[in-house]
């Protein structure tokens, strides 16, 4: 009896698995951008699933509000070529009106770099700090997101530039301060882990405490 029991959980497990693993068909189709380079990132708002942001490591940012099916071009007031070598974007979880965009790039061995914001989901920029240096035309242009807005705490906004450390900035990213060390909370899971470190290049964070 116990043997009979034993196969039939067995049986319901497989059949419940079996079930679980079929998945739907989708049908993959080419979106027009209009424009050149690579779309090295995908930034999606968290709260409206359409409205997507692609950024492009020599074209700025594109924008969808359908989905995927089309794009526009969001570079309203950046006029310089560098500033549309973007290396890293982030919109804010609690705003999603207000995103931010790292660009920059190496002219005459020299990095020069940018920080742009929005409050109006992307279509008008203003330049927040020339302090941090990107490359967005690099080799660390497919690497993941630089910039972290903290979740837990309204305004606060972490920066990992290209060669010049960690930034952090508590007003929504108008105005930056270089962090010489910073203590880190990981989460979730292990609340009470705390390490301090100096500032690295390339820190995503999920909750600063400085």
């Amino acid at each position: 009896m116990k043997r009979i029991v034993n196969l039939l959980i067995i049986a319901l497990i497989f059949c419940s698995c079996k079930s679980y693993t079929q998945t739907e068909t989708f049908e993959w189709k080419q979106s027009s951008l209009g424009g050149g380079g690579y779309i090295c990132g995908l930034i999606q708002n968290s709260q409206n699933p359409d409205i997507i942001y692609g950024r492009c490591d020599v074209g700025g940012v594109y924008k969808s509000t359908d989905g995927g099916k089309s794009w526009k071009l969001v570079n309203k007031g950046l006029t310089k070529g560098s500033q549309h070598c973007i290396e890293t974007f982030a919109i804010s979880p609690l705003d999603p009106n207000i995103m931010l965009r790292g660009s920059g790039e190496i002219r005459n061995h020299k990095i020069v770099g940018f920080l742009h914001k929005s409050t109006d989901g992307g279509e008008t920029w203003n330049e927040v700090s020339d302090k941090l240096d990107y490359h967005g035309n690099g080799n660390t242009k497919s690497t993941g997101e630089n910039i972290s807005f903290d979740y837990f705490n309204k305004g606060t906004v972490a920066a990992g530039a290209y060669s010049n450390g960690l930034w952090m900035s508590r007003d929504n990213g108008d105005t930056w301060q270089y962090q010489q060390k910073v203590t880190i909370i990981e989460v979730p899971g292990s609340p009470d882990q705390k390490f301090t470190e100096p500032a690295p290049a390339f820190f995503l964070l999920n909750r600063i405490l400085c």
